[in-house]
């Protein structure tokens, strides 16, 4: 009996070893500090999702897309997983695969600078107003949202979170 313990260790040595060469190719935003900041290999999301994956003995290599990018690099099996992305989008794309689960949440908001002393109450108020957000968005936060971007002639979407937040 002790032969056997002995055996079903070393297999379960070995067959952990070679799967923990396992390489992932994880698509993340190209612009997305301080989830992805792709000059230094770093960011929570990053983080996150190699973390989460050490265990199982998968190891990552990162690429950089913009958020449209990512969708069509994963259906053209470019890479092996894709990030960000909501069990919404997964249904909108028709995305084949496996969702992990929601690895983290945040919540949008409106800003501008306080000299403005805008009152917004409701999301069409924002109709009127020069608005940049990110790529996806209107297909994302709902049908008010849409028809506020769609009768917006100052609203745009960028995959670079960096133009959002510069003050002109």
């Amino acid at each position: 009996m002790q032969l056997k313990i002995i055996l079903f260790s070393i297999c379960i040595t070995y067959s952990s070893t070679s799967f923990s060469s396992e390489q992932l190719k994880v698509a993340f935003g190209d612009a997305l500090p301080p989830w992805v900041i792709p000059e230094s290999e770093s960011g929570i999301l990053i983080d996150i999702i190699s973390e989460s994956l050490k265990p199982a003995g998968y190891e990552i290599t990162n690429v950089y897309y913009p958020y449209a990018r990512r969708i069509i690099s994963y259906r053209e099996g470019l890479v092996d997983v894709v990030s960000d992305i909501n069990p919404k989008v997964i249904e909108r794309e028709d995305l084949k695969g496996y969702f992990s689960d929601i690895a983290y949440t945040y919540t949008n908001y409106a800003f501008a600078l306080k000299r403005k002393n805008y009152q917004f109450k409701k999301i069409s108020d924002l109709g009127n107003y020069h608005l940049l957000s990110w790529q996806g968005a209107t297909a994302s936060l709902g049908p008010e949202y849409a028809a506020m971007a769609l009768n917006n002639p100052f609203y745009s979407e960028s995959h670079d979170q960096k133009l959002q937040i510069k003050i002109e």
